[in-house]
């Protein structure tokens, strides 16, 4: 019965539960208790700690015990508070290049090992132009300084940097804040001025153009005096195949293997590749269709393969024909120059783009394209038709019987 007398008393600041008397204590022990907030319970001690004592002495030992872990919780959250805000004090102190550093590590765990070093290339740039400041002293002012060399820094060739290369080092740079700001690194965020940039029509081949790629590509598998010559215009004309009847990116094409080519459901899975470092843009539509064109064509090319081979671009002996695969779009660059061809970017523009704008023209559902396309979004889709070139042709042939 003491023990229910006691609890009786006291049950505003402990109480008795099993064996152990427990206090109760405000949620925040500094402001102390809120209206509607639980407090947070703490073991004072046993009861047998406290079962020889009288009632006056065990309530007595409870408060003192119950205010020196209230003092001890006080102290423990001041402390924690001080701590935070050293803490704080020293990752506003970080330099732009120490913060850098932080992120990138942060960035390796979720993006592909290009991806970090296109970012970590831009901060590079931005360090460069403005110094290793301190990251909570960037101003609008360091963005100036920042755009202001990129438009003198050495681009492709002899030429500067053009303006969707400026763009996409300040993308970088919004990008990096906008995480430096999350982390409390920087008390506010600025706006970022980025270069006006001309929107151009998307430079395409022409379907002509595109068949005349096919031709060129047919004629030095033909007529290639060594064997590593016929085995790059093999590989050269399969990623021709592949890229005009998929619109699949250069990069799956480049790592795609033999097994993942399914004649019999007449589909081709695109899958991430941990040994080649590659993952793919967007996954969102990874299982591409196979056509009759393709089909046949798979179905020939696949009967005459060596067991060796793993990849659908290889050597013959189950090596990738390209270990960068950059070297294939520079590759086909020197087919398409070779046959008096537009000087664009073979895959992207040449056969991708080219694609998805005839689709478009043709009043495909846009929706499917962007399946096809593997866009991450529609708008992206739309931008690929080229609807002033059209509007004006149409306005163009109608001059004639205008002017009789």
């Amino acid at each position: 019965m003491f023990g229910m007398r006691l609890e009786s008393v006291a049950r505003q600041h402990f109480s008795k539960r099993g064996n152990n008397w427990i206090g109760e204590f405000p949620s925040d022990p500094v402001i102390g208790w809120v209206s509607g907030r639980r407090g947070i319970r703490r073991i004072l001690c046993s009861q047998q700690t406290i079962s020889a004592l009288s009632k006056d002495q065990a309530i007595a030992t409870l408060n003192q015990l119950y205010h020196a872990k209230l003092h001890e919780l006080r102290s423990n959250q001041a402390k924690e508070e001080e701590d935070k805000k050293k803490a704080q004090r020293i990752r506003k102190k970080m330099t732009v290049k120490q913060a850098k550093d932080i992120w990138i590590i942060e960035l390796d765990v979720t993006n592909t090992r290009k991806t970090v070093g296109m970012y970590e290339q831009s901060l590079s740039l931005y360090i460069e132009a403005c110094g290793d400041h301190g990251i909570n002293e960037i101003s609008r002012e360091h963005n100036i300084i920042f755009l202001a060399f990129l438009k003198k820094a050495k681009g492709h060739g002899n030429k500067t940097m053009s303006g969707q290369t400026q763009k996409k080092h300040l993308r970088h740079l919004k990008v990096f804040l906008g995480w430096a700001y999350d982390c409390e690194l920087i008390d506010k965020l600025i706006r970022i001025k980025s270069p006006r940039v001309i929107e151009k029509d998307m430079e395409t081949f022409s379907m002509g153009e595109l068949d005349q790629l096919g031709k060129a590509l047919l004629e030095g598998i033909e007529t290639a005096k060594t064997p590593a010559e016929r085995v790059k215009f093999i590989n050269l004309y399969r990623a021709y195949m592949l890229a005009t009847n998929t619109l699949l990116r250069v990069a799956p094409i480049w790592c795609l293997q033999i097994k993942h080519i399914d004649l019999k459901r007449r589909q081709i899975k695109i899958q991430d590749n941990k040994e080649l470092d590659f993952q793919n843009k967007s996954m969102k539509w990874p299982t591409k269709p196979i056509n009759d064109e393709l089909f046949q064509f798979l179905t020939e090319d696949l009967a005459n393969r060596s067991k060796k081979e793993k990849y659908y671009l290889d050597k013959g002996d189950g090596s990738l024909w390209r270990h960068d695969r950059g070297d294939i779009s520079r590759q086909m660059s020197i087919v398409c120059k070779s046959a008096n061809l537009p000087p664009i970017k073979p895959f992207h523009h040449g056969m991708r783009a080219t694609l998805i704008t005839e689709l478009l023209n043709r009043n495909v559902d846009p929706q499917v394209v962007q399946m096809l396309a593997d866009h991450s979004s529609l708008s992206t889709t739309i931008s690929y038709r080229n609807t002033r070139t059209i509007n004006q042709e149409s306005a163009v042939n109608q001059l004639n019987d205008l002017k009789n």
